[in-house]
């Protein structure tokens, strides 16, 4: 019963941190709070937008992903045991490389369409929030039917 309730609320707590890392770095794409540089060009750092989004991209993401992987990993455990660690490991391998490979795309997009990359665009940024919301629809899928129904003994 403790570890059914460890596991719930572990799995809980991962989709809360995969929520909030998500709304957060789609904030960072759309440049929202990015002070006076987002709305006067005249200022210094405006063309610093696609350098903040990388970086948010290269630094958060993965510290989000493995903060999620560390809790849905133990999650999992917990339910299901050691046979389902490895396609959740190689499943947050792929998000990841799922979010990098659509941020270059929607990077030349957005090159090749406005053939600027200073300033945020919707070319750039609504595909990203989509994804995003996809893997955290997902991830509420998975967690609902392997966690919270304890595994497959659920079904």
């Amino acid at each position: 019963m403790l570890t059914k309730l460890l596991a719930d609320g572990l799995a809980v707590l991962a989709l809360v941190v995969l929520a909030a890392g998500s709304i957060f770095v789609a904030l960072a794409l759309l440049n929202i709070g990015g002070g006076p540089s987002a709305t006067d060009p005249y200022m210094p750092g405006h063309d610093d937008y696609g350098v903040g989004a990388g970086l948010v991209l290269a630094l958060v993401w993965p510290i989000i992903l493995i903060a999620v992987g560390l809790l849905g990993a133990s999650a999992l455990y917990l339910t299901l045991g050691k046979s389902s660690l490895m396609p959740f490991i190689v499943g947050l391998v792929g998000v990841y490389a799922l979010v990098l490979i659509g941020t270059i795309v929607c990077a030349l997009l957005q090159l090749f369409v406005t053939r600027d990359l200073s300033s945020p665009g919707v070319v750039f940024a609504l595909p990203l929030i989509l994804l995003f919301l996809a893997i955290n629809s997902y991830a509420v899928y998975i967690v609902r039917r392997y966690v919270f129904r304890s595994g497959l003994r659920g079904l």
